[in-house]
C-alpha cells in the first residue's frame, strides 16, 4: 500500500533505500491555514526512527532535536534530514529488507504542534559491511 497524506508518508519496498547510504528525507510544511511554516515559528523538532519489526531505536534517534542539528535543517516551508550511515544499517541477519518509521514532531510557538510520520525500507545488500 503506498499512501500519502498531509500526516503520514509511506514508500513502497521497491522505493528502498539501500543500506548504510545517506538519504535525504524533505517535508514541505504549511500550517493548517496553507501558510508556509517559517523557522521562527518552530521552538523544537525531535526526530525518532525505528526499525518497525524488532521496534529498535536506530542510531540514538530517540525524540533526538533535529532543528538546526543532527542532520536537521528548517527554512521557509521546507524540512530536511539529512541521514547518516547509522541511521540505515541492518539489524537482523537474515533480512533483505526492513521497514523503518521516522517520527518528526514540530513544536510551534505557542503550544501548537504538526506531526509528519514515514514509513519507508532499507534494503539489505550482502557485500556491504560496517
Amino acid at each position: 500500500m503506498h499512501r500519502t497524506d498531509a500526516f503520514r508518508k509511506e514508500f513502497l519496498v521497491e522505493e528502498a533505500i539501500p543500506e548504510r547510504s545517506t538519504y535525504q528525507y524533505r517535508v514541505n510544511l504549511r500550517l493548517p491555514d496553507g501558510a508556509l511554516v517559517e523557522p521562527g515559528q518552530v521552538t523544537s523538532i525531535l526526530a525518532t526512527l525505528r526499525d518497525l519489526a524488532s521496534n529498535t531505536i536506530l542510531n540514538s534517534r530517540d525524540d533526538q532535536e533535529v532543528k538546526g542539528q543532527n542532520g536537521g535543517t528548517l527554512t521557509s516551508g521546507l524540512f530536511v534530514l539529512q541521514f547518516v550511515e547509522a541511521d540505515t544499517v541492518i539489524v537482523g541477519s537474515a533480512n533483505t529488507v526492513e521497514q523503518r518509521v521516522l517520527t518528526l514532531d514540530f513544536r510551534l510557538v505557542g503550544g501548537g504542534r504538526l506531526t509528519r510520520e514515514v514509513w519507508f525500507f532499507i534494503a539489505n545488500f550482502a557485500d556491504v559491511t560496517a
